[in-house]
């Protein structure tokens, strides 16, 4: 057997083994960045899923803070049941569901609901998620990353850099009151849509602060068409039953945009999938420079 294949079926029968379940099947589901995925099929005739943490990923995520928030949000039903922890990985419950990256089911109403019900419920759980979002936090370490590698900026970013992350700076000083629980990672495949609800899965980035960072998430990484934006504020409104503050959240897109820049730049300068990283850094930067002129366009201001 593979080292790496034993390594990942030894953590997942350490934590089996912890729950007194026989397995009977193990299938890899998916992997990404920082984790990967298994069904277990034990011999009760129950599934659940093994969540195997990548290789180093404890130096960029806080896996017991992790652990803790999504004990939090499955304790108020946001979340899939944790049965058990081990070295950053997790022995969760299946959820029987449909999880992917297809905006277009965002276009049926009864998903969109579900999407939008369950963040809703979530900023107001009155969860007590551990550790504290910051913008300029995840700009420094980004920009510092990329530093470590090369001497300069691109023109094209030094130009706007100052003026935006002054932008950023005051938004956050204005909006340092709010500590909602936050997923943090709001792509669309990070929702399980189940037939009674939606749960949230991949808790890695979670923390608490402004909920309009979920939101400005929420379209910014699924790259939502302006109809479907506006369907998902609506949506949310609904649930808020209130109005959200455009101006607010279009800061909160400029800043969520602007905040992968360095880290597509960190990769593009480690000649890790250049093509990629090349035009994400571009259309980052230009997106958040477009949204932050169509904010000082509307009249807004700090």
């Amino acid at each position: 057997m593979d080292e790496q294949i034993q390594k990942r079926y030894g953590a997942i029968k350490s934590m089996t083994d912890r729950c007194g379940i026989a397995i009977q099947d193990i299938c890899f589901i998916a992997g990404g960045r920082t984790n990967e995925a298994y069904t277990i099929y034990g011999t009760n005739h129950k599934k659940y899923i093994a969540r195997i943490a990548g290789e180093g990923t404890e130096k960029i995520i806080n896996r017991p803070r992790e652990l803790h928030n999504i004990r939090e949000a499955a304790r108020v039903n946001i979340a899939p049941k944790v049965y058990c922890a081990e070295n950053g990985n997790l022995l969760i419950e299946f959820l029987d569901g449909i999880s992917k990256k297809d905006i277009t089911m965002l276009e049926n109403a009864e998903t969109l609901d579900k999407v939008t019900t369950q963040l809703r419920n979530l900023h107001t759980s009155g969860a007590e998620f551990q550790g504290r979002f910051s913008f300029l936090n995840d700009y420094n370490v980004y920009r510092a990353d990329y530093f470590t590698v090369a001497s300069e900026a691109p023109a094209e970013l030094a130009q706007v850099e100052e003026e935006i992350v002054a932008l950023i700076t005051r938004m956050e000083e204005k909006y340092a009151g709010a500590n909602a629980p936050l997923h943090g990672d709001t792509a669309l495949q990070n929702f399980m849509i189940c037939k009674d609800r939606a749960y949230l899965i991949d808790w890695e980035y979670s923390s608490s602060g402004d909920y309009y960072l979920d939101l400005a998430n929420f379209v910014i990484l699924n790259d939502l068409t302006p109809e479907l934006e506006k369907s998902f504020l609506r949506s949310y409104e609904d649930k808020m039953q209130g109005k959200l503050d455009y101006g607010k959240f279009l800061l909160f897109k400029m800043a969520v945009s602007f905040m992968w820049v360095y880290w597509h730049l960190g990769r593009l300068v480690r000649n890790i999938q250049i093509d990629y990283n090349e035009s994400h850094w571009k259309k980052c930067l230009n997106k958040a420079i477009a949204i932050k002129e169509q904010w000082q366009t509307l009249g807004y201001s700090l």
